[in-house]
């Protein structure tokens, strides 16, 4: 027993012994808990906010240094444990702790800093106050909106929502279609995350929210496609006739129907001022041609309001595109040209110009043996003569006071100082254009047509501008003296008096001493009567209704119904207000044999809109009305008889894509065709050539060149020469689908359309004619530019080429030398089309000149 005790109290007395060895501080740090930092991470809102952090199980008496710090001071910094954020992003905040025994420990906090949003908006809404402050989106169409954040590095989230989701959707991205008419809100949230600690923030800081007002519509007739064809015009196509007064005042100044405003580039750049905007419809009223005062060039923006009226009266759907133009061309002399009266000289250019600067350097004779009188070439020099005109595209000469020799000669006249309107300047600061007149002795005009144009007009039209209107003598002794229109020249009026109105049958008709301009001195065809029969006969149909349609429409809790008549010829009512018989079959089937309903009208040329009473209209169901005798009487006091329109309150929509609004060939290229739709298309079956068949024809490609919610224009091209001649040629178009399938695949479809043939120009021959000029001999009449080099020796010898019917004529500086061979090479200026737009191959030819 004592032994083991000895050696118990041995083992005791080396412990203690070795525990007196040790340090104080050894002994409490081995026994105490780690440094840690009391918050390891932490999310804060915003810029400036002030936290604080503190150490846990900190030794002060063993601790020999502490330093804080931040891994980025960019997103937060730190002193004596204080710590501010200064960004956006993600710092760990560290404190350096040494220990007098040389240990070291770093905890750290983790600090997340997000941006809050401080405001929300959806930037490309058309919802301003020409739309009544709601954008339009069609039944089936769609519209991707853009929506910002301030900053624009916000943490925020966007989420979107419609507040009736039985008239539209709306995607995570914003992409908004219309499935039934009505009015609708879309309401785009930007929303942030309550982290910890934030559990009394208010939730407007952070949630936001922007709204737009939409209302969704039935399809109506749209813009096709707009493109510019130059720096100063804007051509827009449109799938319906356009009713001329809502796009124009009766000068030809745009309506704010239309606005194209300036936007700046990617560069910052601003687009260029376009000044006053005037419009032209064409005679299909389908196309609108804008020109500016200014000129295009940059980044621009152009809307078309629902205040754009159809011929029909229907809205125009709502159209908006942003579009470029940065001219860097150089303009060019085009051609020149004389007006009927042969004296007044036209130089035509390749676009609109800027004359300000314009300085006349030379002129002088080039065609005729003998030297051109002194005061022709001052009058050409001098350039307050010279007017350029509306479009800025040609400038004219009055040349009808200059000497009887020097008529029907041509002039070279050397510009400088010329330049475009997006300010290039010409090609070598210079160029030369060529003006003539033309005084020979021509034909008299002849009467092409004569017939009663309305009730009291009699219309003739000729084959040239007239001078002199002449006379006609009618049947019962009237004579009366015309008057020429102020818009063709070639057209002559004369009014009948109200005996003569009442005149009917074919009448025999005497017209004559007419006169034009630069007439044969042996031509007396115009100086005696001509008889001619013309038909008297009034129109004695009754205006009958073609088509109709009813439109409803909701404004501040009021709802209108538009009964739109539309006539076969232009119309005044009898009654512009009245009640109207009709027969209602409501929804559940219940029959209202009679039921009046109250209207008031108004009649513009054919169409008659008619607001029914919404009182009488309330009740959803057909309707089945009754439009009474003598409702309306036409320029001759023809009365309709009574005839019945049935309408619905309710509208159903095929699934399947929409046949083509309008197929159509370009004017500048007989192989481009346009087929237009009013619908947006899917890319992959619009580009997709076997989707498109022609008649003799074979399409090289089909390219999608306008496609928005507005519609989409696909352009085929042909291969030249695949029409042989201009005629009717069938079309099939099938399997096209609409965009992002919001139609099914259309049905086959297939109508005739006018071609024009598309083959170019032929050469036929060519000729040198002693001594200075080289004529081509096409196989067609020429249209179109024609620009040649003709080298001899490496010298051009060319003074100017022209063109003159099937032929072009090379006229030479100076007679080349014979024998040696002559190269014929067009430049780059070289255009020589026919009149349908087919440009001539025509590479380089050689001749030899002989005399």
């Amino acid at each position: 027993m004592k032994k083991y005790l000895f050696r118990w109290k041995a083992l005791f007395l080396a412990f203690v012994l070795f525990l007196s060895m040790l340090p104080a501080d050894a002994i409490h740090v081995a026994a105490a808990a780690k440094p840690a930092m009391s918050v390891t991470q932490k999310t804060v809102i915003g810029v400036d906010e002030e936290f604080k952090l503190s150490i846990k199980n900190l030794s002060n008496s063993q601790k020999k240094s502490a330093t804080w710090y931040s891994t980025n001071k960019k997103v937060a910094t730190v002193s004596g444990g204080y710590v501010t954020s200064t960004g956006k992003g993600t710092a760990y905040i560290k404190c350096k702790i040494t220990y007098k025994n040389g240990s070291v420990y770093i905890p750290s906090c983790k600090v997340t800093v997000k941006i809050p949003a401080t405001a929300i908006e959806i930037t490309n809404a058309q919802d301003d106050l020409s739309n009544n402050s709601r954008q339009v989106i069609a039944v089936g169409g769609s519209y991707d909106f853009n929506t910002e954040l301030t900053p624009s590095k916000a943490d925020n989230y966007i989420t979107y929502s419609i507040d009736k989701t039985e008239c539209a959707t709306v995607d995570k991205k914003g992409i908004v279609t219309g499935i039934k008419p009505g009015f609708v809100t879309l309401t785009a949230k930007a929303k942030l995350n309550k982290p910890a600690g934030y559990q009394n923030l208010l939730d407007d800081v952070l949630v936001l929210s922007y709204s737009v007002n939409l209302e969704i519509v039935s399809k109506s007739a749209s813009v096709s496609s707009v493109e510019l064809t130059d720096t100063t015009t804007m051509k827009v196509t449109f799938d319906e006739e356009i009713d001329k007064s809502s796009v124009m005042d009766e000068n030809g100044k745009l309506l704010n129907n239309i606005i194209i405003t300036s936007k700046t580039d990617g560069d910052g750049v601003i687009a260029s001022g376009l000044g006053t905007l005037s419009g032209k419809l064409s005679s299909d009223k389908k196309t609108l041609t804008i020109t500016t005062s200014g000129y295009f060039n940059g980044l621009y923006g152009v809307k078309f309001s629902r205040n754009i009226r159809t011929e029909d009266n229907e809205p125009l759907m709502e159209y908006y595109k942003t579009f470029s133009l940065y001219d860097t061309t150089p303009p060019y002399f085009k051609d020149n040209s004389v007006d009927d009266t042969g004296l007044i000289a036209y130089i035509n250019f390749s676009e609109a110009m800027n004359y300000s600067g314009m300085k006349i350097e030379e002129a002088e004779l080039v065609s005729g043996r003998k030297a051109a009188k002194a005061s022709t070439i001052s009058k050409l020099k001098n350039k307050s003569n010279y007017k350029p005109s509306e479009d800025g595209k040609s400038l004219s000469i009055d040349l009808s006071t200059i000497s009887s020799v020097d008529k029907d000669k041509k002039f070279k006249v050397v510009f400088t100082g010329l330049k475009d309107r997006a300010g290039n300047y010409t090609e070598n600061d210079s160029i030369t254009a060529y003006v003539e007149t033309d005084t020979s002795p021509k034909p008299q005009a002849k009467l092409v047509s004569l017939e009663r144009t309305d009730l009291n007009t009699l219309t003739a039209t000729f084959s040239r501008g007239i001078k002199s209107p002449g006379k006609v003598l009618l049947s019962n002794g009237e004579i009366i003296t015309g008057v020429i229109s102020k818009d063709d020249p070639k057209q002559v009026t004369y009014t009948l008096d109200s005996d003569s109105a009442k005149l009917t049958g074919k009448q025999e008709v005497n017209i004559g001493y007419w006169d034009s301009y630069n007439v044969k001195d042996s031509d007396d065809s115009a100086d005696d009567y001509k008889e001619v029969k013309v038909s008297f006969d009034i129109d004695s149909t009754q205006p009958e209704i073609t088509d109709y349609e009813l439109i409803t429409e909701s404004d501040d809790d009021k709802i209108t119904y538009s009964l739109i008549l539309t006539f076969n010829k232009n119309v005044e009512l009898i009654d512009d207000e009245g009640t109207f018989e009709a027969r209602l079959v409501t929804e559940d089937g219940d029959i209202e044999d009679e039921h009046d309903i109250g209207y008031s009208a108004d009649a513009d040329d054919e169409i008659v809109t008619v607001v029914l009473d919404d009182d009488d209209m309330e009740e959803p169901g057909t309707y089945t009305i009754t439009i009474p005798e003598e409702f309306v009487e036409d320029d001759y006091g023809n009365v309709n008889s009574d005839t019945t329109v049935k309408v619905e309150s309710t509208e159903g929509s095929s699934t399947a894509l929409p046949k083509p609004k309008a197929i159509v060939q370009s004017n500048d290229d007989a192989s481009i065709i346009y087929v237009t739709f009013a619908n947006q298309l899917d890319e992959d079956t619009a580009e997709e050539v076997d989707n498109y068949d022609i008649e003799d024809a074979h399409v090289e490609s089909a390219e999608l060149t306008d496609n928005t919610t507005s519609g989409a224009t696909v352009e085929l091209k042909l291969e030249p020469g695949s029409i042989s001649e201009s005629g009717k040629y069938t079309i099939t178009i099938s399997g096209i689908l609409g965009y992002h399938n919001t139609y099914s695949e259309m049905e086959e479809y297939e109508t005739k359309i006018s071609l024009h043939e598309n083959t170019g120009p032929e050469l036929e021959d060519k000729d040198y004619d002693y001594p200075d000029e080289i004529i081509l001999t096409f196989d067609e009449t020429l249209a179109g530019t024609a620009s040649f080099q003709v080298l001899q020796n490496g010298v051009d010898l060319v003074e100017y080429s022209e063109i003159s019917g099937k032929k072009v004529i090379i006229t030479l500086q100076d007679k080349p030398t014979m024998g040696q061979e002559l190269e014929i090479v067009p430049t780059s200026y070289n255009n020589i089309t026919d009149k349908y737009g087919n440009k001539s191959d025509i590479g380089t030819l050689s001749i030899t000149p002989d005399n």
